[in-house]
């Protein structure tokens, strides 16, 4: 029995430290992956994606600084920071920063379906985009969700500045952490 506890634990501890050594490193530059414009205009206007423009990359939004989200609609940690994200969402609006930092999520494993699900029941103010095909997860290095990046637009590439796996301590400190980058 010690012999089947030591070994679950090893690949406990082995599967968490490959899933932390995956993950984006501040100054790394954010795949360059491709979007679908969002079909509701509000929120296509919201990005700054120019009309006529289907698919768009992190890079093409108009803001300095884009928060992103990968999320997963069946994890229940993303479930829980749900409303929290819309108290960081707010806090961006409300700090009159809204032209200077963009948000949006992306749905590991989820389909556009699942996506809308979790966007509708959470109300959730910002884009979400599917990534049903594990592409973006791949991406970003396998990582567990709720992971957020944060990343500066300039000069034609978004580099990470700022990353976070897991529950957020607070809107507000979080908050606070994004402002530095400004």
């Amino acid at each position: 029995m010690k012999k089947y506890l030591f070994i679950s634990m090893w690949l406990l501890l082995c599967t968490a430290t490959s899933f932390a050594e995956g993950k984006l490193q501040i100054g790394e530059i954010f795949p360059d992956r491709v979007l679908q414009r969002p079909a509701e205009q509000g929120l296509a206007d919201y990005l700054g994606i120019v009309s006529g423009n289907n698919d768009f990359s992190v890079k093409d939004i108009r803001a300095e600084l884009v928060l992103v989200e990968f999320f997963s609609m069946y994890c229940p940690h993303c479930q829980h920071e749900a409303p929290l994200v819309n108290n960081l969402y707010a806090m961006i609006q409300d700090n009159k920063l809204n032209q200077k930092i963009k948000m949006i999520g992306i749905g590991i494993g989820n389909s556009a379906y699942e996506v809308g699900i979790f966007q509708e029941k959470f109300t959730i103010p910002f884009p979400l985009f599917a990534d049903e095909n594990f592409i973006w997860h791949k991406q970003v290095g396998e990582v567990g969700t709720p992971y957020f990046v944060l990343v500066r637009n300039d000069a034609g590439a978004s580099t990470v500045v700022l990353t976070h796996l897991g529950r957020l301590e607070s809107a507000a400190s979080f908050f606070k952490k994004i402002k530095k980058h400004l």
